[in-house]
């Protein structure tokens, strides 16, 4: 029969392996899509409120005034959109300042997300993808991670960043319009976020982690001592 000293070392050693296992492997993850709603999921029509990310307009034609710091969806029922520009959906949508003019302007599109530095260290991106109208560039931090021509709207391009592009603190990603002819201009970006957290173990298992070391070592005092007794 298999003593409960015995059961409990067992069950302690099954715990601790468990919980260093989930530990190493914990991770969460982070949408850095644009044209999403408050609750991570893609909206499905224009001129709604895109969640996390900002517009900031670094030059302007004569239009009208922009809805800054927001940013909006542009659909193809609003005055922003572009036929050529590539579907919106299912993982992103385009953006703009004002989805109801045809000039927008110069843009800056900005999502910022902060990282210790064992996150920093460990992060990766899956599933990167942007494109924008007219030309422009994807930084992180500083650091251009790709740069694309006049035509490019069409489709989706790839990017993606390295673990020196991150930083401890706040991280800044920003989409930028860099030459426009001052009509229909937008931007739209997709990836995936991994990074590393901390696991915390249940008080449950720590309790059995806790009550089965401690049975392991009456377990390895009485041995030593019969040992001891038959030397």
């Amino acid at each position: 029969m298999v003593s409960i000293r015995k059961l409990a070392a067992g069950s302690a050693i099954a715990a601790a392996t468990c919980f260093w296992a989930c530990v190493s492997n914990a991770a969460e993850t982070i949408n850095l899509a644009t044209g999403l709603n408050g609750s991570g999921a893609v909206w499905s029509s224009g001129d709604q409120l895109g969640a996390n990310w900002t517009v900031a307009q670094t030059s302007a034609s004569d239009g009208p005034a922009q809805d800054l710091p927001n940013s909006y969806t542009v659909f193809s029922n609003n005055a922003d959109w572009y036929g050529g520009w590539v579907a919106n959906g299912p993982n992103s949508d385009w953006i703009a300042a004002n989805p109801n003019v045809a000039d927008n302007g110069l843009l800056t599109f900005t999502r910022t997300f902060t990282l210790t530095a064992a996150q920093a260290a460990a992060a990766s991106i899956s599933g990167g993808y942007w494109t924008v109208d007219d030309s422009g560039s994807l930084y992180l931090n500083g650091h251009d991670l790709s740069d694309l021509g006049d035509g490019n709207w069409g489709s989706l391009n790839s990017w993606t960043a390295s673990s020196s592009d991150f930083v401890a603190g706040t991280n800044t990603l920003q989409l930028e319009i860099t030459d426009t002819d001052y009509s229909l201009e937008g931007g739209r970006l997709e990836g995936i976020l991994t990074i590393p957290t901390a696991g915390i173990p249940e008080p449950a298992t720590w309790a059995m982690m806790l009550v089965g070391f401690g049975a392991l070592g009456a377990t390895m005092r009485s041995r030593r001592k019969q040992a001891l007794a038959t030397a």
